[in-house]
C-alpha cells in the first residue's frame, strides 16, 4: 500500500458513492464537463501541516479537531495521516468524513450555482477517491476493529453554531434535523463496514481480497474474454465461498423519518411542497390538478389515508394549482 490514502487500493463500497449521487442529483443535473470538474476537484481547505502544540503531529492534531471538520477537511486529514503512515487514525477521519459529507448533503441545500458546484465536489471526491473503507491493517484484528467502532460510537457528529460545510447554503435547512440524519449516516456506515470487517477477518477471504486489489490496481477498462476478467471471476469465487454463514443483518432504521422536510419551503422557489415519500406511480412523471376533485380522483388519493389527503387539500386551499411530481 502506498502512503497517500487517495493512491490506496480500497476495499470496495460502492454503497456510500451510489447514496452521495443520489442527494447531489436533488440539487442539480450534471453535464460531462462537470465530471470533468468535480473528479480532479482538490479537497484541501485546511492544511494540517503545523501544530501549536510541539506534541501533536499534524496527524493527532487532525484526530483531536475532527469532529469540528467538515468533510473536506476531514478527507485531507485523511492524507494526512496516511502520509504518517497512521492508518488507524486515517481510518477514522476518513469515515468521519463520510458521515459528515452525507449529512451535510442531505440538510445544506446549496443557495447558489456556484454553492451547487463545490456542493458537488463532495460527491466527487467520494465517487473517486473516498467511498472506500481506507486501510485494511485496522480492520483484520478484531481488537482494533472494535477499538475504532467505539470511538465512532462514542463521539456523535453534532451540529456547531459557527460549523460550514464549505459552502453557502440556504436559510430554509432544517437545522434541527442535523444531529439525528447524523446518527442514522453513522449506524448504517458502521452496519457496512463492520460486515466488511468481519470478512477481513476470515483468513481465506483477506487474501484472496488482497490478490484482487494487487491485481485491479491501476487497470483501465478489463475485456471480459481476457485472463485478468478470468482471474477476476476466480478470486470472486473465492471471497464468496469465504463468506459465507457471515451474516450483514437487517439495515439499521433511521430516526429521522424520510418523509421529514430536510429544507422549508422557500417562497422564491414559485412553489410551495406541502407532502413527500407519496407511493405513486413506478415512472417519474408529473401531474398538474385544477381542483380539489381532481386530486380526489387521481392516484393520490388511493395512496394516502383520507386524514392526510384532506390535509393536502386543506394546505393547497389558497392555490389554483397543484402538481405532484413522482
Amino acid at each position: 500500500m502506498g502512503d497517500n490514502l487517495a493512491k490506496t487500493p480500497q476495499t470496495g463500497d460502492r454503497e456510500l458513492a451510489e447514496k452521495a449521487m443520489s442527494y447531489w442529483m436533488s440539487f442539480s443535473a450534471r453535464s460531462l464537463s462537470f465530471f470533468a470538474l468535480v473528479l480532479g476537484a482538490s479537497c484541501a481547505e485546511r492544511t494540517f501541516a503545523s501544530s501549536p502544540s510541539a506534541s501533536l503531529s499534524p496527524c493527532s492534531l487532525a484526530v483531536e479537531q475532527r469532529l469540528e471538520l467538515n468533510a473536506f477537511e476531514l478527507f485531507e486529514a485523511a492524507n494526512t495521516c496516511a502520509s504518517e503512515d497512521k492508518k488507524f487514525e486515517a481510518n477514522l477521519v476518513l469515515l468521519t468524513g463520510q458521515v459528515r459529507a452525507m449529512t451535510d448533503m442531505t440538510i445544506f441545500e446549496p443557495a447558489g450555482e456556484e454553492d451547487k458546484v463545490r456542493a458537488g465536489e463532495i460527491y466527487g471526491l467520494i465517487y473517486a477517491r473516498y467511498g472506500g473503507l481506507g486501510f485494511d491493517e485496522p480492520y483484520v484484528e478484531k481488537f482494533r476493529s472494535d477499538e475504532l467502532f467505539a470511538i465512532l460510537r462514542a463521539t456523535p457528529i453534532e451540529l456547531e453554531s459557527n460549523y460550514s460545510p464549505g459552502w453557502s447554503y440556504k436559510s430554509t435547512a432544517r437545522k434541527e434535523l442535523y444531529d439525528g440524519v447524523a446518527s442514522d449516516q453513522l449506524a448504517v456506515r458502521l452496519w457496512n463496514v463492520e460486515h466488511l470487517a468481519k470478512l477481513l477477518q476470515i483468513p481465506a477471504y483477506l487474501d484472496a481480497h488482497q490478490a484482487m486489489n494487487k491485481l485491479t490496481s491501476g487497470q483501465g477498462a478489463i475485456d471480459v474474454n481476457s485472463p485478468v476478467m478470468e482471474e477476476i471471476r476466480r478470486i470472486r469465487t473465492v471471497m464468496d465461498e469465504a463468506a459465507q454463514g457471515v451474516e450483514k443483518g437487517p439495515e439499521p432504521v433511521g430516526t429521522v423519518a424520510a418523509s421529514e422536510f430536510y429544507s422549508e419551503p422557500n417562497e422564491q422557489d414559485g412553489f410551495r411542497q406541502v407532502a413527500s415519500g407519496l407511493n405513486g406511480p413506478a415512472a417519474a412523471r408529473y401531474d398538474l390538478f385544477k381542483s380539489a376533485d381532481e386530486v380526489r380522483s387521481s392516484w393520490i388519493a388511493s395512496h394516502i389515508t383520507d386524514q392526510n389527503l384532506e390535509t393536502v387539500l386543506a394546505l393547497r386551499a389558497n392555490d389554483d394549482e397543484t402538481t405532484t411530481r413522482r
